[in-house]
């Protein structure tokens, strides 16, 4: 689905992007590289009638003809976590990088479950 819909688990729990920025990724980790990079703001909204637990939530960035995928930076990133409750949301921030000239062909997949379908995200951010 594009990057600005919302997609659906099928289990009461809705996920968008509802921002995508370019930022100067700083690196913090052993292993990880600075460069240009994406934030992702993902937001998840419990439609259902129970908690649904974040903690298992997994984003996967990759890039380009090649499916590249991109490396996850720490520095300034906030990972949805905890429970989110009937009609909460809940808000996290991923950052990756991801090289300007790749930018055209983002897809970003989102799970949180393995009872749950992968809800997948494409498309260009031009930034």
């Amino acid at each position: 689905m594009p990057l600005d819909e919302t997609g659906s688990f099928g289990t009461g729990l809705t996920v968008r992007l509802s921002k995508i920025a370019a930022v100067n990724g700083k690196a913090s980790a052993p292993g990880e590289i600075a460069g240009p990079a994406i934030k992702l703001t993902v937001v998840t909204r419990n439609e259902g009638e129970r908690a649904v637990d974040l903690d298992g939530v997994v984003v996967f960035v990759s890039a380009g003809k090649e499916r590249t995928p991109a490396s996850e930076l720490k520095d300034g990133a906030r990972p949805l976590n905890g429970r989110v409750g009937p009609g909460d949301t809940q808000t996290g921030t991923y950052i990756y990088t991801v090289p300007r000239a790749d930018r055209d062909d983002i897809r970003v997949e989102i799970s949180y479950s393995g009872r749950a379908p992968t809800v997948v995200f494409e498309g260009s951010v031009k930034k």
